[in-house]
C-alpha cells in the first residue's frame, strides 16, 4: 500500500487531507524526512538482523553436529546387528508368551471339556440302568411310560444294566408308587 502523508506546510491551517491521512507532517521537507527511512537506520537494522541470523544458524548447527554425534556414538551405528539381535530377543519372548498362554487356554478348554463329559457322563441312560433302574420296552421297541400302554400276556422287554430279560406281563397294579411317593 503506498501511504497518504498529508504536509500542506502551514501549521496553524488543518486541512481535510490532514484528516484522512496516514501521517501528517508539518512541512514537504518534513513529509520527506518521515516518508523516507534514514539509510544509516536501516544499515544498522540489517547489521543486527544479520547478527542474529548468523547466531541463529550456528546454534541450529552446533545442535545437528551433536545431534550426529550422539547417533554415531549409539549401539545401532557401532553394531548394526545389535538392533537385529535386540528384536529377535523381543520376539523370543513374545513367542514364549504366547505359547505359554496357549498351553494355559488349551489345558483348562481340557479340563473344562473333561468335566462337561463327566457330568453328560452321569447323565447317559446306561449310567442310570447301572445304579439299577430299567427300561420297559413293547415289543415294537416303544417305551413304556404307564401301565394302561400294556395287556396282561404282552411281551415286554426289559433294559438293565448288564443285559435285556423278555418278559410277559402276568399281573398289571396302579397307582401303588404313585402313593408311597405321597406318602415321603
Amino acid at each position: 500500500e503506498i501511504p497518504v502523508i498529508s504536509a500542506v506546510g502551514h501549521e496553524p491551517d488543518v486541512t481535510i487531507s490532514d484528516y484522512v491521512a496516514d501521517l501528517r507532517a508539518s512541512t514537504p521537507s518534513n513529509a520527506a524526512e518521515l516518508a523516507v527511512p534514514d539509510q544509516e537506520e536501516v544499515r544498522t537494522r540489517l547489521e543486527q538482523l544479520r547478527h542474529r541470523l548468523g547466531r541463529v544458524m550456528q546454534d541450529r548447527l552446533q545442535r545437528t553436529r551433536r545431534e550426529l554425534d550422539r547417533l554415531q556414538r549409539s549401539r545401532a551405528m557401532q553394531n548394526p546387528m545389535a538392533l537385529v539381535q535386540d528384536k529377535r530377543v523381543l520376539l523370543d519372548y513374545q513367542q514364549a508368551r504366547l505359547k505359554a498362554g496357549l498351553e494355559r487356554t488349551l489345558s483348562q478348554d481340557r479340563a473344562r471339556f473333561a468335566a462337561l463329559c463327566a457330568a453328560l457322563d452321569s447323565l447317559s441312560p446306561l449310567k442310570v440302568l447301572a445304579r439299577g433302574y430299567a427300561l420297559a420296552q413293547r415289543e415294537d421297541g416303544g417305551v413304556l411310560t404307564s401301565v394302561e400302554q400294556v395287556l396282561t400276556g404282552d411281551p415286554v422287554l426289559l433294559t438293565l444294566g448288564d443285559g435285556r430279560l423278555r418278559t410277559t406281563v402276568t399281573e398289571k397294579e396302579r397307582g401303588r408308587y404313585a402313593a408311597e411317593e405321597k406318602d415321603i
